[in-house]
């Protein structure tokens, strides 16, 4: 029974890949630079279970949002899509970057 446990643990974690976390300001937008396409779009959002010891055990029933993270894309927390422009004109030391903005 201990191994079984062990190893749906260890399969959760290899799925699973925490980068990092962080609370955006409310009036902010999460937006999603594609860098090869040079596409500017809102970041989507997944909602999971807080913690899945927990939720598999039924103690707790919790819910976080998650950012679905996609492969060569830059995320920034800003007010609206210019400032998100200039924040990736800076990162990038590119002033020539004007992105086609998908919203």
């Amino acid at each position: 029974m201990k191994e079984t446990k062990n190893k749906s643990k260890d399969q959760a974690a290899k799925e699973l890949k925490y980068l990092g976390s962080m609370n955006p300001n409310p009036s902010h937008t999460m937006f999603e630079y594609e860098v090869e396409a040079n596409v500017l779009r809102k970041a989507k959002f997944v909602e999971d279970a807080a913690n899945y010891e927990e939720v598999a055990t039924g103690k707790k029933v919790g819910k976080i949002k998650r950012l679905d993270v996609k492969d060569n894309c830059l995320y920034v927390s800003k007010l609206n899509a210019k400032g998100a422009i200039k924040f990736f004109q800076i990162l990038l030391n590119n002033l020539d970057i004007n992105p086609t903005i998908e919203i």
